[in-house]
């Protein structure tokens, strides 16, 4: 008869005790080997941080070749409260497709905000706005929840002022705009300059 297989089992420790009802149905006891065990430890403190505890944090770990120990602390889970926006920027947040209302009593997550950041900062860059900033300002943490204000800068625009093209090649410039989807006196676009190498090959 075949053995069965052993289980690798994990004990978690914390050390602040308020954490443990919302912490607890997150965490995985049971492996079925030290490796799989050790992927879900160390990863553990990103999956507290996507739950909104945004200091969660591993104060030890001891994983031998039978059984491990883990000392977590998760801190407080914070929800976002509001996220401010100027009424200046409503017409490039609802173009980018954001809407900070959808941020309220949702798991604050920094890696969201990134996301977010990212997909302003992508819209800018393709219309004309190659030095484009975004970032939270007047942050505040208060009784779990999280206030800041979002602050677009959106940068002096940029147009385009000509394309040239060298070497023997022999083609118009006006076909070659059209090719592209560049026209000479548009708005600066990134992904449609990254492009010009790809449509020209």
């Amino acid at each position: 008869m075949a053995n069965a297989q052993k289980v690798y089992r994990v004990d978690y420790r914390f050390a602040d005790s308020g954490a443990v009802p919302a912490v607890s149905p997150l965490l995985k006891t049971e492996f079925e080997s030290g490796a799989a065990a050790a992927r879900f430890v160390y990863g553990l403190p990103a999956l507290l941080h996507a739950k909104g505890f945004a200091g969660a944090a591993l104060d030890s770990v001891q994983l031998d070749s039978l059984s491990g120990k883990v000392q977590v602390f998760a801190g407080e889970q914070y929800k976002w409260l509001q996220l401010h926006t100027s009424p200046a920027d409503a017409d490039v947040l609802a173009s980018a497709g954001i809407y900070a209302a959808t941020f309220q009593n949702k798991p604050f997550r920094f890696e969201e905000f990134q996301a977010l950041q990212q997909r302003l900062i992508t819209y800018l860059e393709n219309n004309g706005r190659p030095f484009a900033q975004v970032a939270l300002q007047q942050v505040a943490w208060d009784g779990g929840t999280v206030s800041a204000h979002l602050l677009i800068n959106q940068g002096p625009a940029y147009k385009i002022d000509s394309i040239r093209l060298y070497g023997s090649a022999k083609v118009s410039n006006n076909l070659l705009q059209q090719h592209l989807g560049i026209a000479a006196g548009s708005l600066y676009n990134k992904k449609k300059l990254t492009d010009v190498s790809r449509r020209l090959a």
